[in-house]
């Protein structure tokens, strides 16, 4: 299986490394990158489309462990809820099965000593 995933991520890089060579105009292109608010101006600066597309990248890998750790998060709280559960009904069955134990042991020690023998009287 590791093979397996470092022959896709080979397989992968390549692929990228084509896709930069073949379009090399679009990726070396630059944006003039400009921010005017109201209380704050900001540029213009030279930003690379790869630059662009690589901090896009970044961010959704990083907002997609996030996401990933705290629903991971969520779960595991899950999980230990549901095992305490487990362990209650277990404890309670383990209680009912020793009360109908004890009711029937003393049900058949009352019948054994309310019996007696015909013709033994």
């Amino acid at each position: 299986m590791r093979f397996l995933r470092i022959l896709f991520v080979l397989i992968f890089i390549i692929f990228i490394c084509v896709l930069y060579i073949q379009n090399q105009e679009i990726v070396n292109h630059v944006f003039k990158f400009k921010l005017d608010l109201l209380f704050t101006e900001y540029g213009p600066i030279g930003v690379y489309n790869v630059g662009i597309i690589a901090v896009s990248f970044v961010l959704g890998v990083i907002l997609s462990a996030l996401f990933g750790a705290f629903s991971s998060g969520g779960k595991g709280s899950v999980v230990k809820r549901q095992n305490k559960t487990i362990k209650d009904l277990e404890n309670e069955i383990i209680h009912l099965e020793n009360k109908v134990r004890d009711i029937e042991n003393q049900s058949s020690t009352s019948e054994s000593s309310t019996f007696s023998v015909p013709g033994s009287s």
